[in-house]
């Protein structure tokens, strides 16, 4: 599961990828602009971003953002919010 942390550094990831051109950007890209949050583009991360869907990765074009991202978020958070209530 993703924590509220993860969640936050999806956001900020999301947030960049929806200023680029195609809402798009190379690994390098990331790394580059990003660095603290490059770790999201490894394959180690795979399940966490199948988990999260807002982004994936298409060849020529990079890791681009999903369609419905801010509303995926806010769920997201949303369940965060909820198991930090629950315990």
């Amino acid at each position: 599961m993703i924590d509220a942390s993860e969640i936050e550094e999806l956001e900020e990831l999301c947030n960049w990828l929806n200023k680029q051109p195609c809402k798009s950007a190379y690994s390098v890209d990331i790394a580059r602009s990003l660095p603290h949050l490059q770790h999201w583009t490894k394959t180690a991360w795979k399940s966490k971003r199948k988990t999260a869907s807002l982004i994936y990765y298409q060849v020529t074009y990079g890791w681009r953002l999903c369609r419905n991202w801010e509303k995926r978020i806010k769920k997201l958070k949303e369940i965060a919010n909820k198991k930090t209530l629950c315990g």
